[in-house]
C-alpha cells in the first residue's frame, strides 16, 4: 500500500522565488518517475510538505531532502499508510501568507513544532482542501 510522509524543515526565511522555483522543477521533473506526488507550502523560512509513493522510491526522496542543504531541521511529523490524496499533482506548492488565516497559523506552528500529537491529521486535511480547491473537485474533504 502507498505510503504518505508529512514532514516540516526550516529554509531561508527569505527564499528566493528562483530558489523555489528549482526546487520545483526538480520534483516535477523527477516525481512522476518514481510514482511520488505531493505538496509543498513555503511558509515564512520553513517548508511543509506531503510526500506520497511506494515506500522505497518515498525514503529514497526523504534522505535526498535531508541532505539537501536548502533544508535543515528535517522532521517527520506523520508517516503512514494511505492512498494518496494528491494524485493530480506531481508537486503541488503554495507559499502561504497571512491573508490564508488557519492556514497559515497551523502551518507556521507545524515548522515551529508548536503542533500536539493529534493535530497532524488536521493540518494534513487543511492541505487536501486546500488541493480539492485548486484542482476542481468538488466540495471540502470529509472530516
Amino acid at each position: 500500500m502507498p505510503q504518505q510522509i508529512l514532514y516540516v524543515s526550516n529554509t531561508a526565511r527569505d527564499a528566493s522565488p528562483a530558489m523555489l522555483d528549482d526546487i520545483l522543477a526538480q520534483s516535477r521533473r523527477n516525481n512522476p518517475a518514481a510514482g511520488i506526488t505531493g505538496m509543498l507550502l513555503y511558509v515564512e523560512g520553513g517548508f511543509l510538505q506531503v510526500l506520497e509513493g511506494e515506500a522505497g522510491p518515498l525514503a529514497t526522496l526523504y534522505r535526498t531532502i535531508e541532505a539537501d542543504r536548502r533544508h535543515w531541521n528535517t522532521q517527520v511529523l506523520l508517516k503512514r499508510e494511505a492512498a494518496p490524496l494528491f494524485r493530480g499533482w506531481s508537486m503541488g506548492f503554495h507559499r502561504v501568507g497571512r491573508e490564508d488565516g488557519a492556514m497559515f497559523q497551523i502551518s507556521a506552528d507545524a515548522i515551529a513544532g508548536r503542533i500536539g500529537d493529534g493535530e497532524q491529521p488536521v493540518l494534513l486535511r487543511l492541505m487536501e482542501n486546500f488541493y480539492r480547491i485548486q484542482s476542481g473537485e468538488s466540495g471540502f474533504a470529509a472530516t
